[in-house]
């Protein structure tokens, strides 16, 4: 009689059985180191992904500011402009809706930082400028409107007259001489500020594109003419 342990089905059995659990055991392998590279290329994607939304949101942030600083030098322009007597403070009005101040993050600068450390040198301090300039023309708003509201002018149309006595026009010579001043300083600024910030957006496309995949593309660059700002006081 025939052992069990020598029968060739038996034999046959138990190989298939040892192929069949290797194969098996191959592909779940196989599907499993698949699936992790699968998932490494995912993550990998969304790290892209998250660093190119971030980049955008910096180029938001930077059109923001260099928009804000040729606005203020424009309307500051156009009322310095104006054909009409009088000190350079009663030709400028308070600016209403002055820009909100913008706000890198750190994940911002980060970023920045892991891509070009020139850039991001000149990339940090910019937030912090335009929020110096605009607090410039607000201190103007309120230095103006404290000014002004100290005297009762007798209104002929959109012109003003007041009566002074010597004490009080000394003080509005005083008061006239410190907002020339800082129409100065504004026009100035606006004028440097509004020039850095331009310089810089225009980098971004030759900075993101190439190393994070992104797709910005400005118009040309328009020159605005410099403009010297020196006020003088008359009185």
């Amino acid at each position: 009689m025939e052992s069990i342990w020598s029968s060739k089905e038996f034999i046959a059995a138990i190989v298939g059985a040892l192929v069949g659990s290797g194969v098996g055991g191959l592909i779940s392998f196989l599907l499993q180191r698949s699936n992790q590279a699968s998932d490494v290329a995912t993550k990998r994607d969304d790290r892209d992904e998250t660093r190119r939304a971030v980049a955008y949101s910096i180029l938001y942030k930077m059109i923001r500011i260099t928009s804000d600083f040729a606005v203020l030098r424009k309307n500051l322009d156009a009322m310095l402009d104006q054909k009409m007597d009088g000190e350079p403070w009663q030709r400028v009005l308070p600016l209403a809706n002055l820009p909100a101040p913008v706000k890198f993050t750190a994940e911002e600068m980060s970023l920045v930082l892991s891509i070009d450390n020139a850039f991001f040198n000149d990339l940090v301090p910019i937030d912090e400028i335009h929020t110096s300039t605009i607090g410039l023309f607000a201190a103007y708003n309120s230095l103006r409107m404290e000014l002004t509201d100290s005297f009762s002018p007798i209104m002929q149309g959109n012109v003003g007259q007041i009566t002074l006595d010597y004490n009080a026009k000394c003080r509005l010579d005083a008061k006239g001489v410190e907002l020339n001043m800082l129409i100065t300083q504004m026009g100035q600024r606006a004028q440097q500020d509004a020039e850095q910030a331009s310089t810089l957006l225009y980098k971004m496309p030759d900075i993101f594109n190439p190393k994070l995949g992104t797709t910005i593309k400005l118009k040309p660059k328009q020159e605005t003419p410099k403009k010297k700002y020196e006020v003088v006081n008359h009185s």
